[in-house]
């Protein structure tokens, strides 16, 4: 993977973890067009975003299933993924401070306002803490070294 594969994994992370805390418990449908502005590809038509740019979307979302953040059911060949919704650990994680503070808004409601704002830079920073912090909740469950 390259660094800008890496950064648009961690901005579809945050705006993927925003949406399903935003309607946690609720199962969510993944609609990959929704998330057309992230992605440079030009769309095949209206409701479908080009292939590369549709399976990316759709292996970010499978990724976070098979880590254990979120549960999901099927794919779709647009790129959409049905059934999403946070696991217990995904909304563990979502509901931590960030770690410089004691107070103030969660890692989830972070992630929310910056979706909203469309702020990728602050959606990247906060799912990268996101996503280190659960593997550190990992390590520290299995009582490995973290």
């Amino acid at each position: 993977m390259t660094t800008n594969n890496i950064e648009l994994f961690d901005v579809l992370t945050g705006r993927v973890f925003a949406e399903l805390y935003q309607h946690f418990p609720v199962a969510e449908h993944l609609e990959s067009w929704s998330y057309r502005d992230l992605f440079t590809g030009t769309p095949i038509q209206d409701g479908w975003l080009a292939k590369e740019d549709a399976i990316f979307f759709q292996s970010t979302v499978e990724w976070l299933g098979s880590a254990g953040y979120i549960e999901h059911g099927n794919s779709l060949n647009n790129g959409d993924v049905q059934f999403c919704v946070l696991t217990a650990k995904g909304l563990e994680v979502l509901k931590a401070f960030p770690m410089s503070l004691q107070s103030g808004p969660t890692l989830g409601d972070k992630l929310v306002d910056a979706s909203k704002g469309g702020a990728k830079e602050v959606l990247r920073g906060v799912a990268s803490e996101a996503l280190s912090l659960g593997a550190r909740m990992l390590t520290t469950h299995l009582g490995l070294p973290s």
